[in-house]
């Protein structure tokens, strides 16, 4: 109608055309059009690919611009031509107008066929020919439209909020941000494998993502919060190596260990931050590259590893458990072991033993050692991580210890007047294993006394008795 090439218009070869035609400085159109030019679009000094834009596509509308553009002029006369395209209308980073807090149409609301880029009356649809002004447009909420209302305030350098960790991100970059960030938070863990944006063109992730980076960096905390919660537990190296689609936490570790541009550190930084005082981790698990050597909580394999313990032992966890921190049915993979408790868990392994070592730390039998145990002279660990209970043996050797703390500790060859704690169990046909706890008894509270032991023997098994005062002491005992 003008003599103009749509494609030199569309590639901004045009632009001095179409400012001698219209009235308007060159520059000023240049600088307000988008400019296609080797699979790159330029506008106002923002870089994107051409995939960002509606490029030769079905475009997109906001009816309510239109019937202002229409209202400001005679709808009948030729003034109606001042309903214009927004240049920002095609930017698929942008899913809706904030000033009328309403989606851009990308259809007709009568026919339901896709908006040409190419029509030049943007007003009513070529097909069909109704209206595209009349049709009811849903309108959103003002959190729905803040992310929209960002991003187009930089496409066109106006005045914004500061988002500290997207102002220093390109337009498209923060846009991509937005929308990623907001894409682990809102979608259901099931539907985290098909990686496909929400029917609103991700309108709703963006608002999520910049909902939470507004808040930065509390808000990005209690997102990551929730992405871990919902990632069952799973430990450094399941986040950091090939994630299950379920794990949001680690979908979006994953994102970010790509996004190796400076811009990218701050939520970098913070996640690395969150993972060592959240996550569990092995011996080689490193976080965006670097070593998690100074993580608050390691796994249960890498705990027993570190402590000595075969790698499917559960003796650890019943030391958690006991000490309350774990619960009665916690899931392996879900433990969390505080890198603070390491050493101590070491020295509750190496003194926790079995009856049978027990027993033979202790020179007796294992019934007999299970009469100790029910005397209350020994402990026996049972917990519901032990199929059989552990004794502690500190608790064995310090037994020995009392029994020879009120006689002789001297290493004797046995004499002609001493007996030997089985010896003396034997002395009278009643006496027997619970004999063996009675004379124990007498040794540590003092009314019986060891007059030795032998070389070569083992706890209780080394003790030797005075045979006259052993005699003594059982007509006295009965």
């Amino acid at each position: 109608m003008v003599g103009l090439d749509f494609d030199r218009v569309l590639s901004g070869r045009a632009t001095g055309a179409v400012a001698a035609l219209a009235g308007f400085d060159a520059d000023e159109i240049a600088s307000s059009t988008a400019v296609l030019a080797v699979g790159r679009v330029t506008f106002r000094g923002h870089r994107f690919l051409a995939a960002d834009w509606n490029v030769r596509t079905a475009s997109r509308v906001c009816t309510h611009c239109l019937k202002e553009d229409l209202d400001a002029g005679d709808a009948e006369g030729p003034f109606r031509q001042r309903a214009f395209r927004r240049v920002w209308w095609d930017f698929k980073g942008i899913s809706a107008c904030p000033k009328h807090r309403a989606p851009l149409v990308s259809q007709c609301p009568s026919c339901g066929e896709p908006l040409n880029v190419a029509d030049a009356e943007i007003w009513k649809c070529r097909r069909c020919d109704d209206g595209l002004t009349g049709a009811p447009v849903q309108r959103l909420s003002e959190a729905d439209v803040r992310a929209d209302a960002y991003l187009l305030a930089r496409l066109l350098g106006e005045p914004h909020p500061v988002v500290e960790p997207l102002d220093g991100m390109p337009v498209r970059t923060a846009a991509a941000t937005l929308l990623r960030l907001g894409w682990h938070i809102n979608t259901p863990r099931k539907a985290l494998g098909r990686n496909t944006l929400p029917e609103d063109g991700g309108l709703s992730c963006r608002a999520t993502g910049y909902e939470v980076l507004q808040r930065w960096p509390e808000g990005y905390r209690e997102a990551l919060d929730g992405l871990l919660a919902r990632s069952s537990g799973a430990s450094g190296r399941a986040l950091t190596g090939t994630p299950s689609p379920l794990t949001a936490y680690g979908l979006l570790y994953q994102w970010l260990s790509v996004q190796t541009e400076e811009r990218f550190a701050p939520l970098r930084d913070e996640m690395r931050a969150h993972f060592l005082e959240n996550v569990a981790v092995d011996r080689n698990t490193t976080v965006f590259g670097m070593p998690a050597e100074d993580s608050s909580y390691v796994t249960l394999r890498y705990a027993n590893e570190l402590c000595g313990a075969r790698d499917q032992s559960k003796a650890l966890l019943q030391i958690l458990y006991d000490r309350g921190v774990v619960g009665a049915n916690v899931r392996v993979w879900e433990v969390k072991v505080p890198r603070h408790m390491l050493r101590e868990l070491w020295t509750a392994h190496h003194n926790v033993i079995s009856v049978n070592e027990a027993a033979a730390l202790l020179g007796v039998s294992e019934p007999i050692l299970h009469q100790f145990i029910h005397a209350g002279l020994l402990r026996m660990v049972i917990g519901p991580y032990m199929k059989s209970g552990l004794l502690f043996r500190s608790e064995v050797v310090e037994l020995v210890r009392r029994v020879l703390r009120h006689g002789h500790t001297e290493v004797l060859r046995k004499p002609e007047n001493a007996l030997t704690l089985r010896e003396a169990c034997n002395y009278r046909p009643a006496t027997g294993d619970q004999g063996m706890v009675r004379i124990v008894q007498a040794l540590l509270d003092g009314t019986l006394h060891a007059a030795g032991h032998l070389p070569g023997k083992v706890g209780l098994s080394a003790v030797l008795l005075d045979r006259a005062a052993f005699q003594r002491w059982m007509q006295t005992a009965g």
